[in-house]
């Protein structure tokens, strides 16, 4: 089976172009080309990501959708403040968290309000 790639310079682009130099079944398409099956580039732009998970396509790139909501610092801090009050809320109606008094996280309004929301 041939297995067509693309790959973009940046992004540690030499080290992944020479393992898959040394696959004599992949083979190298243009930067512009729709129908690879392996997509490596610094950055997400361009990234159907909608298409990657269509039933029959054979499609992986390095990136993830939505990845902005943690790798941006002011979106990764909103998911996790959000995730950890959510999270020991349910620790606390199971019983498991006795000491959340101690654990304070500031409100997900004032975080919204200070620091933009990270589903915008």
């Amino acid at each position: 089976m041939t297995v067509k790639y693309i790959i973009t310079k940046g992004n540690n682009s030499g080290v992944v172009k020479r393992v898959v130099d040394s696959r004599p079944w992949w083979v190298e398409l243009p930067p512009t080309s729709l129908g690879y099956n392996f997509l490596w580039q610094p950055t997400s732009h361009g990234i159907r990501f909608d298409s990657i998970s269509e039933p029959g396509v054979r499609q992986a790139v390095n990136h993830f959708e939505f990845h902005r909501e943690l790798s941006k610092k002011s979106n990764m801090f909103v998911n996790l403040a959000e995730f950890a009050e959510v999270y020991l809320i349910r620790l606390h109606i199971m019983g498991v968290a006795k000491r959340r008094e101690r654990v304070r996280f500031p409100s997900s309004d004032l975080l919204r309000r200070g620091r933009g929301h990270a589903h915008t």
